[in-house]
């Protein structure tokens, strides 16, 4: 018994460390309120950072404090992009908006994406950005992130994001019909009250 236990769980322990790792990825979304993108790790929907482009930080926050789900993201969320690769290998740039910046690899020549914006904190460091994969180029993959001074003093967006599902919003005809049918609820109640 000891023996068939020993091997069930070598078996076991082999298979979690040869597995191949599924990478999170990132996934575009964009619908008639603006541009966004998913990550299916974190389960956070982000808006694009060129959505801020050119905007203060005061015009920003006047956004995120006038909304019920939108949330400046702090730097560890947006460290915990780097790694993540975009759904089916296209180049980030059709999944996170243009970037701002283009980056040069010292290893190969190729071109790479950096986007940089305003975050969480109201300090310095301003800003926080985020890059595709150098060594060797690939436009498909972030691998660097960090803090950036004076953002305003650059070509800039924010980092804004939520945990809110944005994909379920009710059609319009369903909350119409929602009101209607309450309402006609509550005139067949009031009526039934006049009439005893």
């Amino acid at each position: 018994m000891k023996k068939v236990l020993f091997i069930y769980l070598s078996a076991m322990i082999m298979i979690f460390t040869v597995a191949p790792r599924v990478d999170a990825v990132l996934q575009d979304y964009q619908d008639s309120t603006g541009n966004y993108f998913y990550d299916t790790d974190t389960s956070l929907f982000w808006f694009t950072p060129v959505t801020f482009l050119g905007q203060t930080r005061s015009e920003v926050d006047s956004f995120i404090t006038s909304s019920s789900i939108w949330n400046w993201a702090s730097s560890d969320e947006i460290d915990a992009l780097s790694g993540k690769s975009s759904e089916g290998g296209v180049p980030l740039t059709e999944i996170m908006g243009e970037h701002q910046f283009q980056t040069t690899s010292p290893y190969d020549g190729g071109k790479g994406s950096r986007w940089l914006g305003y975050y969480e904190s109201g300090g310095q460091p301003t800003g926080w950005g985020i890059q595709t994969a150098l060594t060797p180029t690939n436009l498909s993959l972030l691998d660097q992130s960090g803090s950036q001074y004076n953002v305003e003093n650059w070509n800039h967006g924010a980092w804004v994001n939520t945990s809110v599902d944005i994909t379920v919003v009710p059609e319009p005809i369903s909350s119409i019909l929602f009101i209607v049918g309450g309402a006609t609820l509550g005139f067949r109640r009031f009526r039934k009250k006049l009439l005893k």
